[in-house]
């Protein structure tokens, strides 16, 4: 949807669990692969503009963002990659039950101002783009969390609690295994 409205290198920032004041970075979409080695240095620190966008939940849009050198955040930015200078941020937020919490974040878009005129209608699309990041981080931090939780009752269901070794039946089944191995590898040709 971003590129077919000619946006470029979208950004989908969270706020950091354990720094609230931190970013990271979680996908950044049309950018080189420079940029993309990059991509897990990649953290916004505390920041007065980004802050007041998440805080007031309001859209923020700058034609000529290289200008501003508040919006600049270090010499790994994005933005050093892109020619265009318009920038949006678009602030995102979803409560999760299963996580009880406030999911936070930014979604941010550049394009070219000589191309491209923001109106409202583009203001909303950006905003239901938002909303639909919004829904798909929290559901994938949702899973993350099933995830470890499966796989620690999994090692669970393994171990013997009072003697922390493993149990009888994981003793026999990993004994197998290891038989089967030995059979496959020592297998004359």
């Amino acid at each position: 949807t971003l590129e077919t409205r000619e946006y470029v290198a979208p950004r989908i920032y969270r706020k950091s669990n354990s720094n609230p004041q931190q970013y990271i970075l979680i996908d950044i979409l049309g950018l080189p692969k420079k940029a993309m080695k990059i991509k897990d240095t990649l953290r916004i620190t505390p920041h007065p503009i980004l802050e007041e966008i998440i805080n007031k939940h309001q859209i923020y849009h700058n034609d000529s963002a290289k200008t501003d050198p508040t919006l600049i955040l270090n010499d790994n930015d994005p933005l050093h990659y892109i020619k265009e200078t318009g920038l949006i941020c678009i602030p995102y937020s979803r409560h999760s039950e299963i996580l009880a919490k406030q999911i936070k974040g930014l979604l941010v878009v550049s394009y070219n101002p000589k191309k491209k005129i923001i109106n409202n209608e583009e203001l909303r699309v950006l905003d239901q783009v938002s909303w639909f990041v919004a829904e798909n981080i929290t559901h994938l931090l949702e899973l993350d969390l099933f995830i470890k939780l499966n796989e620690k009752l999994s090692l669970q269901t393994k171990i013997d609690g009072p003697t922390g070794l493993y149990n009888k039946k994981t003793f026999h089944e990993d004994i197998e295994t290891c038989i089967q191995e030995n059979i496959k590898i020592n297998k004359p040709k």
